[in-house]
């Protein structure tokens, strides 16, 4: 599970470079199609390496602008503490990466009985 994570984080790098925010869900269904054992591994490492990642650019940005685009999108989003914006952020892009590998490793499965 855990190279599986590793190339979720190392995926969603990459499509994140070239992709809007939905290119998480891209690297989740490749990861999860290619490196997946069964349907909770693959939920567990795109939730992980994705939530990871998440988590770390939604910080990284926070600690660059002081807080203040924080403050302002969790304003717009109706959040009453800013500092929950970090995690809600990482809490969705493992969401969407979790969902993804377990599409991935679904499809692979119907492939193989085909």
């Amino acid at each position: 599970m855990i190279s599986t994570a590793l190339h979720v984080l190392a995926f969603g790098l990459i499509t994140g470079l070239m992709l809007p925010w939905w290119g998480i869900g891209v690297a989740g269904f490749a990861a999860g199609f290619w490196k997946a054992t069964t349907a909770w591994k693959a939920l567990g490492a795109g939730f992980s390496g994705a939530g990871i990642l998440w988590l770390a650019a939604a910080g990284y940005i926070h600690l660059k602008s002081g807080g203040i685009l924080t403050v302002k999108v969790a304003g717009i989003a109706g959040l009453t503490h800013p500092s929950l914006l970090v995690p809600l952020t990482a809490l969705i892009g493992g969401l969407v990466a979790a969902l993804a590998a377990v599409a991935g490793f679904h499809s692979r499965s119907l492939l193989k009985k085909s």
